[in-house]
């Protein structure tokens, strides 16, 4: 007759198995196979069977005297393995603030539910139950967890630390002059640093360039001989995207040709044109003055300052090492300026 017991048992588990006791039957030879697994009370109807970690037949034939019954009664019998150890969580490190992030785990045992955990605010959009998930991720810290499971055990809980990150904070108020001759140099901007910025993104008018300090909260400017009015901006950025920008207008003139009257000064210059050495006469009241020289371009390429000027003042500029063509030569103090054109032939 048919044998009587479980048919779907766990990895090591005990449980018994039956059969009515035959007609004319004195002994029962039971074995299972392929596994050899421990068989108590072989020889009677009813045994104790230790099952290993594989499924197979459960096998029974009744003899006698006479010989057994050539036809056994086979039972097929499943054994499902207890969840082994998880690997290691897979997943970022650092999330953005409301978006989105996979996290994945394995286990050598396929027939498992996974159980993931995440933070209050974060939610699990897809993926509970499977090996992998995908969360949106709130605006706090904290820890990913998952454990396997199935009718023979689960596994130990792995975790994951996760940090959040959000887009910088709204940028400061941009310090620096807001009224500029064109062709001036050496200009520096900045503002406070931002919370959450790991770089920073400025934009300037028309012919406006930074010279030293992009990406940085403090930046050096060179205004062109065509540099145009506008605004000077800058934000904030970091893998999580740019903050609130910060702007500051700046008024560009065109100072070529300004009355030497507003040095309160007689300024000569000569010869011009000039291949070696420019004489610069100064007479007046200012005791000291920016001697700044650039080219068509707006690039200095010669500074200094001009100090204990005497009423009746020279100076000596070597302009032999400058390549041919046009320049501007600039003395200034505070808002008053007088710029002339220089060849340099």
């Amino acid at each position: 007759g048919p044998i009587t017991g479980n048919q779907t048992v766990c990895a090591l588990d005990t449980a018994a198995y039956s059969i009515v006791e035959v007609v004319e039957g004195i002994t029962y030879n039971w074995s299972v196979e392929p596994a050899a697994d421990t068989i108590i009370g072989n020889g009677t109807p009813t045994v104790t069977i230790i099952w290993g970690n594989a499924s197979g037949e459960i096998r029974v034939l009744a003899s006698n005297d006479c010989g057994p019954n050539p036809t056994p009664s086979i039972l097929p019998v499943t054994v499902n393995p207890s969840p082994t150890s998880l690997d290691p969580i897979s997943g970022p490190d650092v999330v953005c603030n409301g978006t989105n992030g996979k996290f994945y785990t394995s286990s050598s045992v396929k027939t498992v539910i996974y159980e993931w955990a995440v933070p209050i605010d974060a939610n699990i959009v897809s993926g509970q139950g499977t090996d992998t998930i995908h969360v949106t991720w709130g605006s706090t810290e904290g820890i990913v967890t998952v454990f396997a499971l199935n009718d023979c055990g689960e596994t130990p809980v792995v975790t994951k630390s996760v940090g959040v990150n959000s887009i910088p904070g709204a940028a400061g108020v941009i310090t620096g002059k807001d009224t500029i001759c064109q062709g001036s140099g050496n200009l520096i901007y900045s503002i406070p640093s931002i919370t959450g910025a790991t770089h920073y993104i400025w934009s300037t008018p028309t012919d406006v360039n930074i010279t030293s300090g992009s990406g940085t909260n403090q930046v050096t400017l060179q205004y062109g001989s065509s540099a145009q009015s506008g605004n000077i901006t800058v934000k904030g950025t970091n893998d999580c995207g740019d903050g609130a920008e910060s702007s500051k207008p700046v008024k560009v003139k065109n100072c070529t040709g300004i009355d030497q009257r507003s040095l309160e000064s007689t300024i000569k210059i000569y010869p011009n044109p000039v291949s070696n050495e420019l004489m610069i006469s100064i007479e007046g009241k200012k005791q000291q003055l920016v001697l700044t020289f650039t080219n068509t371009h707006g690039q200095v390429v010669h500074s200094e300052t001009l100090t204990n000027i005497t009423p009746d003042y020279k100076k000596k500029l070597d302009v032999s090492r400058f390549t041919k063509g046009v320049y501007f030569l600039k003395l200034f103090n505070n808002d008053q300026v007088f710029i002339e054109k220089v060849i340099v032939k």
